[in-house]
């Protein structure tokens, strides 16, 4: 469903009753927040899960909200590619085992190698795009987040003296 232009776009006069819906209904949108835990797309991959827990909880030990909704496609594709990282490491370590022992040639162990090269190359990028995101570069401030109550009394404890 198509939403149409937005309203400062709009040459077409109209009635002021029309033009303050569309006004809010602009004002309305909410990307939503990301899910608790890992999403369904990186079940029975357990790296890639303890990437998606390392990552949320980096994200709920910040103040305010620095990923929302519209980013959990990027960070499901981080995870997947730490995941990706990882089994390459792994395959790359059982060639070398088997190389030393005789039973690979050189060019395999060179194929895995290259494999292993695009995988971190992969990470590191998504890395610098994850900590270098437009809204980082941008300078938007995410807005403070509430604190749950036990976080209130938590932080009211540490304030007293015993």
């Amino acid at each position: 469903m198509t939403r149409g232009k937005p309203l400062i776009l709009s040459r077409k006069p109209g009635s002021e009753v029309r033009e303050e819906r569309k006004r809010k209904a602009e004002g309305a949108f909410q990307a939503g927040s990301l899910p608790k835990g890992p999403p369904a797309e990186l079940k029975g991959m357990l790296t890639a899960r303890r990437a998606w827990r390392k990552l949320k909880k980096a994200h709920d030990q910040l103040p305010g909200q620095l990923f929302n909704g519209l980013d959990r496609g990027f960070l499901v594709g981080y995870c997947l590619a730490v995941e990706a990282r990882q089994r390459a490491l792994d395959l790359e370590g059982e060639v070398r085992k088997r190389f030393e022992e005789g039973k690979f040639d050189l060019e395999n162990l060179i194929k895995v190698r290259a494999e292993l090269r695009m995988a971190i190359r992969l990470c590191s990028d998504l890395e610098k795009q994850l900590y270098a995101s437009p809204k980082s570069r941008g300078g938007v401030d995410p807005g403070a987040r509430e604190l749950t109550p036990e976080e209130v009394i938590e932080r009211e404890l540490q304030d007293l003296d015993y």
